[in-house]
């Protein structure tokens, strides 16, 4: 599990140091130097994590079912109501776009590379590639 300080930043710090992290992630621009950047980054959890909350959004946006998506990903019911409350709230306006924007919706799980086709063992076998 990734660990947070308990050290509380202002509001003001907290808005820079995202906006700083936008601006580096924009001037990185292609895959490659992405995921360069996301191994220097984020731990093998935080990516991880990462990739499942995608996996939930995109899984949503798909309609499938909370248990199908609880058991496929690997992750807990509340996790996948909060996701969807969260989907449903328009929390992830920009990232809904980008998925639709793909002319299948299939190919979302290809273009990251990061989610399993299938379900049973060894279907997370393809992390330790990507980490």
């Amino acid at each position: 599990m990734s660990h947070v300080s308990n050290k509380r930043i202002s509001k003001e710090t907290a808005r820079k140091i995202a906006e700083h992290l936008d601006k580096a992630l924009k001037v990185l621009g292609r895959a490659s130097n992405t995921a360069a950047f996301t191994d220097e980054l984020l731990s093998e959890t935080e990516r991880v994590m990462i990739a499942k909350r995608l996996g939930i959004i995109v899984m949503l946006m798909r309609g499938e079912s909370f248990a199908s998506i609880k058991n496929q990903l690997g992750v807990t019911n509340q996790t996948v109501l909060r996701m969807y409350k969260a989907l449903k709230a328009g929390k992830f306006k920009q990232l809904t776009k980008f998925i639709r924007r793909q002319d299948k919706q299939s190919d979302i799980f290809n273009l990251f590379g990061l989610l399993p086709h299938v379900a049973g063992t060894g279907r997370y076998d393809f992390l330790d590639e990507k980490i």
